[in-house]
């Protein structure tokens, strides 16, 4: 089950979004925005993939096939009877943004989520900046508690840009 509008407001008044602003509840979803800082590929070497940029007073132009990580400006803190899909709003793709399906909150998962994000057009950049409305958090109610996240989970209580924590090596297997 998806929850609604007035259920939405009811957890994100009690924690599931922090801070929390009423105008960014719509019918079944959360709007979440941008943080203050990115990361972008760096030509620099190998150990150094990426570079962090701050975004907080100027906008990062993202080129044409670029690729950025970001993170939201909100924590999510997810109940351990829900779980949580993160999906790009549908303006932000018809500008030419796309974020990759790794968007998953398991429950109890709680920090600052974290973006994929590319640039799809050919011949236009997309700007990145603070506060920008690109995402939205969509909220699912399980049938039974789950297991604690916080148990077993890679990026529990992350907070800004946290890359992949993983070897292609270990994804592979």
């Amino acid at each position: 089950m998806i929850l609604s509008d007035s259920t939405l407001h009811e957890f994100a008044s009690k924690g599931l979004v922090t801070p929390y602003e009423p105008v960014n509840v719509q019918g079944c979803s959360i709007d979440l925005t941008l943080g203050d800082t990115i990361k972008v590929e760096t030509p620099k070497g190998f150990n150094e993939v990426f570079e962090e940029i701050e975004i907080a007073k100027y906008p990062y132009l993202l080129m044409p096939g670029e690729f950025a990580l970001a993170h939201t400006a909100e924590v999510i803190k997810v109940p351990n009877n829900h779980c949580a899909s993160l999906l790009l709003r549908s303006s932000a793709a018809r500008a030419g943004y796309e974020h990759s399906f790794a968007g998953f909150c398991d429950a109890a998962w709680e920090g600052q989520l974290v973006l994929e994000l590319r640039n799809n057009l050919r011949n236009h950049t997309l700007e990145l900046r603070a506060g920008m409305r690109l995402v939205q958090l969509v909220v699912h109610k399980l049938d039974k508690t789950a297991s604690a996240y916080e148990l077993r989970g890679h990026y529990q209580h992350q907070r800004g840009v946290v890359e992949s924590n993983h070897s292609f090596d270990r994804l592979a297997a």
